[in-house]
């Protein structure tokens, strides 16, 4: 099952935005607004996840609380705001499959921290939308 896991964290990581985590995308010449939560592809630097261990844990954690059923398996699409400190607040449901591993897959988001996303070399927030999958190990 950690192998299973250990993909779904990097898939997650993968989901935050259409370019690698991390990648540079071009400057804008507008000033930075402190107050405002950006969208993932407006940001200079991607967040990335920094605690993948706690991720994996807690997805396992969570996956065998939901799934009462054997073979139980669903996905939820979350988005979420990561606000300057890397912490992921804000959290909505966009869809679930499953709606019973609705309340663990924002448990899961609610345990991954990340690397603050940059705009001009500034923290900013920023607003992503992350798919939490849940399946039974092969």
């Amino acid at each position: 099952m950690f192998r299973q896991i250990f993909a779904l964290t990097l898939l997650l990581l993968s989901a935050c935005a259409s370019t690698a985590p991390g990648a540079r995308v071009p400057v804008s010449t507008l000033p930075v607004d402190s107050s405002r939560v950006y969208d993932v592809s407006e940001v200079t630097t991607k967040p990335q996840l920094s605690n993948r261990a706690a991720v994996a844990r807690a997805l396992e954690t969570n996956y065998a609380n939901a799934a009462r059923t054997a073979e139980a398996e669903g996905t939820v699409t979350l988005r979420l705001a990561i606000d300057t400190q890397g912490v992921p607040g804000s959290i909505t449901v966009v869809r679930s499959t499953n709606p019973d591993f609705t309340r663990a897959a924002i448990n899961v988001i609610r345990s991954m921290r990340f690397t603050p996303a940059m705009l001009n070399g500034m923290r900013v927030a920023v607003r992503i939308e992350l798919p939490v999958t849940f399946s039974p190990s092969p």
